[in-house]
């Protein structure tokens, strides 16, 4: 019974900040059914002459900092793991280490997962540069 209330309590706190938050409409008063019809044809017009392109360079190197300092977050994240573990590793007792071989393992994909969407993210951004 503790625990629903306690649940109950989070709830309505977190009700009651989301309430809080104000929300910035960028919305244009003067939006009419012609006015948008019009901007639709020119969207596809500019499209189709291909006078609106989108500067993927900007959009690329934006993505790829944001990226690069994920994967710094995440290898400084698993170095820091990987000693912990190291450490447990070599003071515990046997039974203990065949559970912390089971964590390595998965540290072991934790790092697969880190790198290996980071390579495929700058192959991703290779292939779509050349075309």
């Amino acid at each position: 019974m503790k625990s629903a209330k306690k649940i109950g309590i989070i709830v309505l706190i977190s009700i009651i900040l989301v309430s809080f938050m104000s929300v910035n409409v960028n919305a244009s008063a003067n939006l009419s059914v012609g006015s948008l019809t019009n901007k639709a044809k020119t969207f596809v017009g500019n499209g189709q002459a291909g006078t609106g392109n989108v500067n993927t360079s900007v959009i690329t190197s934006g993505v790829t900092s944001i990226a690069s300092i994920l994967v710094t977050i995440g290898a400084f994240i698993l170095v820091i793991l990987t000693i912990i573990l190291g450490i447990q590793y070599m003071t515990s007792p046997p039974q203990r280490q065949a559970a912390l071989r089971g964590q390595m393992i998965g540290l072991l994909w934790a790092y697969v997962v880190v790198f290996g969407a980071y390579g495929i993210w700058n192959v991703a951004v290779h292939i779509v540069q050349t075309f």
